[in-house]
């Protein structure tokens, strides 16, 4: 045999060796084809109508339905949902009227205890810098009054993380269950942190006693309206409703109120880096705001609406060191026009301006200084009170946000803040008829009371939240501690 037959008869081996390795890696794949999972996703890997040559395929019975299934290749990859937990623990919690007590009302309050379990944040949260509260309520057995059936906390901060607990199960767990776990957390954005989270009220038609809606704002410089009621099969999420474009601000929103007229009229008013302020309608969210203001020349750290069903305004502070009330009937765009009253340097950096409950007229500020303002709209040229005591250290600028907040409870009407360096709650009274100083100087008002963390609390308070005689603080690392005024 000459050297070219070898050669040749090489060759068609190594030829058949390779189709034959090509079969087994071709039959391997279609294998692993026909056990791949179906994927879950909101991004579409093909498209969601089937080509002509797939539907050829399809048969069909006597009656037009398909029979038989689109082959294995064709999936429709809409993201899928299923019951929320939220929802899903309402519906195993039926509403029970019950007569808690609540200590001796008569008495006046003297200061702040913890009360029930602490809230756990999950992995990520370690930092929360908004609280909010749902109640429902459902009638008792004479169907006039209304009882507080459940009550849910809402938590947003670091990473863009939410979690939401549900409060009342302190009243029911054990005394070795000091603990409480969220009911559901989610990512809700992609910056680095959330500035405030709100919940909706529910529709009148709402069958449930757990909250069915949420918005939220981030320094993504977006807001996220979120159904609660549903989550994703694939990120446990909830459904994302809407969430604004740049349409809204063009830079990080750090504040958001939630005004709501009535079930289908409710505005959204948010707080930008990018100096302005804008308020949308909650179901035109994705377009632009029906209401914007420059007035402005630096972040806008503090939104807060007043109270008013009709036409309310909207008290705003800025990093430029002003507090400004407007009146979003005007137009805002035009320099001080929709500006109804204007207070420049009441604070170094202030970054609080809220309203006090129920009222119009009486609103509080505070910045990165030792000093909390109370003031009245009617007249703005001087102070009704101040308030010190809640920073150890007088005259010294701070670095950290403490928002103090309301408390109106057993007719008694209290300031309540936390403060750097103080590791307490300290509580400034009030007359709960007119909002002003009860007793002393109504220039300069001392710490009323203070409320102590427990020992092993490291650190201060940072955002707080108010519902009813209960008030819930953010703790550094994440945690949240419940506390209830005694007498």
């Amino acid at each position: 045999v000459g050297i070219n037959d070898h050669s040749t008869s090489e060759k068609r081996q190594r030829n058949e060796c390779d189709a034959t390795k090509k079969k087994r890696k071709a039959a391997k794949v279609i294998s692993n084809d026909l056990r791949r999972p179906t994927r879950r996703s909101t991004r579409l890997k093909k498209s969601a109508v089937p080509s002509e040559d797939v539907l050829s395929a399809v048969h069909h019975d006597d009656n037009g339905k398909i029979r038989n299934m689109i082959t294995s290749h064709m999936v429709e990859d809409i993201e899928e949902f299923t019951v929320s937990p939220v929802l899903d623990y309402d519906m195993a919690n039926f509403c029970k009227a019950e007569n808690r007590g609540s200590g001796n009302s008569d008495g006046q309050i003297q200061t702040l205890v913890p009360y029930g379990p602490r809230l756990v944040p999950p992995s990520g949260l370690n930092a929360i810098y908004s609280l909010h509260y749902f109640s429902s309520a459902c009638e008792n057995g004479n169907g006039d009054d209304h009882i507080d059936v459940q009550a849910w906390l809402v938590g947003a901060g670091k990473s863009g993380l939410v979690a939401l607990w549900d409060v009342r199960r302190g009243s029911s767990l054990s005394c070795h269950d000091n603990i409480i776990e969220p009911v559901i957390s989610w990512k809700s954005h992609g910056g680095r942190w959330i500035a405030d989270a709100r919940f909706l009220p529910n529709d009148a038609n709402s069958k449930t006693y757990s909250p069915n809606r949420l918005v939220t704002a981030g320094n993504d410089g977006t807001v996220c309206l979120w159904d609660l009621t549903s989550t994703s099969v694939k990120t446990c999420a909830p459904k994302l409703l809407v969430q604004t474009t740049k349409l809204l601000h063009s830079s990080g929103i750090f504040s958001m109120d939630v005004h709501v007229k009535n079930s289908t009229e409710i505005y959204v008013s948010t707080g930008s880096k990018d100096k302005t302020i804008a308020i949308s309608a909650l179901n035109r969210l994705n377009c632009d705001p029906i209401w914007r203001s420059d007035f402005h020349k630096a972040k806008v750290g503090s939104v807060s609406f007043t109270s008013a069903s009709l036409n309310p305004l909207i008290a705003s502070a800025s990093d430029d060191g002003s507090v400004a009330i407007h009146d979003s009937r005007t137009d805002g765009m035009t320099g001080k026009s929709g500006v109804v009253a204007h207070l420049d340097g009441p604070h170094y950096r202030p970054h609080t301006a809220v309203w006090k409950p129920d009222s119009n007229a009486i609103f509080m500020t505070a910045g990165l200084d030792d000093v909390i303002k109370l003031w009245d709209l009617r007249n703005t040229s001087s102070t009704i009170a101040s308030f010190h005591g809640h920073v150890p250290t007088s005259g010294k600028k701070l670095k950290r946000i403490h928002r103090p907040a309301f408390l109106d409870a057993c007719k008694e009407s209290f300031i309540l803040s936390g403060g750097e360096g103080s590791h307490c709650i300290s509580m400034f009274q009030l007359d709960s008829n007119n909002g002003k100083p009860k007793q002393g100087d109504p220039v300069l008002q001392t710490v009323f009371s203070r409320g102590k963390l427990p020992p092993d609390i490291v650190g201060d308070i940072g955002s707080l939240a108010v519902h009813g005689r209960k008030l819930s603080v953010a703790l550094e690392g994440g945690e949240v501690l419940t506390l209830s005024p005694i007498a």
